[in-house]
């Protein structure tokens, strides 16, 4: 089983971030793509101490709404 789930909702759900717009998804050139990619690793930085327990990490993806997805499923 495999737990997908959007980083900004993520830290929200665990509470290290107030409001969702904080983070770029998307970049029209090499800056802005490094700003993207700069902005969804600080806010993988704020989540990560919530990861240092399995159990911990799986209620706060599910808390998140993480979908499930299931190995061989079709």
């Amino acid at each position: 089983m495999t737990l997908n789930v959007d980083i900004e909702t993520l830290a929200i759900a665990a509470g290290v971030v107030d409001k969702r717009g904080g983070i770029s998804y998307s970049a029209r050139n090499l800056n802005q793509l490094r700003k993207s990619l700069q902005g969804q690793a600080n806010y993988l930085q704020l989540v990560h101490p919530y990861y240092t327990d399995a159990t911990t990490a799986e209620s706060l993806m599910r808390q998140a709404g993480a979908r499930v997805w299931r190995k061989g499923a079709s």
